[in-house]
């Protein structure tokens, strides 16, 4: 978990221009996340790894993290993460799932929309003591997301 965390700290500090209160919130999170049988964690990776999701299933599937190093982005890795972790979940016997991205991040939301993710409610959510916006994208039936391409 050590590299997913690292990953997660860098791609969080990239996008929020964190400082070490934020490295070190990542850190303890990966440190004490427990993960379970029911949850879906895949990475991708060459010779180091280059993005991960993972999604939580207590006990509907939540999308709690999608990542994909900067160096690596626009050449589906996304797509491929996303696609794969579903097959995991309709394996489980999962149809739905959900997750929230920050309601600035436009550039996910399209993402999650081009692979048939449906926008619901936004609402602001505590986030590190911080009330910010964030758009909920819903999946009614996961079999979408095999079917839709991000490019």
């Amino acid at each position: 978990m050590q590299k997913v965390e690292e990953i997660h700290i860098r791609m969080t500090c990239r996008l929020n221009s964190c400082g070490a209160g934020l490295a070190n919130f990542f850190q303890e999170h990966w440190q004490t996340k427990e993960i379970t049988n029911h949850d879906v964690v895949l990475v991708a990776q060459e010779q180091s790894l280059i993005g991960f999701v993972a999604i939580l299933c207590r006990p509907t599937p939540l999308i709690d993290n999608l990542h994909v190093r900067h160096p690596y982005r626009s050449q589906h890795i996304g797509t491929a993460l996303i696609q794969a972790a579903t097959k995991e979940l309709l394996k489980k016997g999962h149809t739905t799932a959900s997750l929230w991205a920050f309601n600035s991040n436009k550039k996910a939301i399209r993402f999650y929309e081009r692979l048939g993710g449906i926008k619901k409610e936004r609402v602001k959510r505590n986030v590190l003591g911080f009330e910010i916006l964030s758009q909920k994208i819903f999946w009614p039936d996961l079999t979408v997301i095999l079917k839709n391409q991000t490019y």
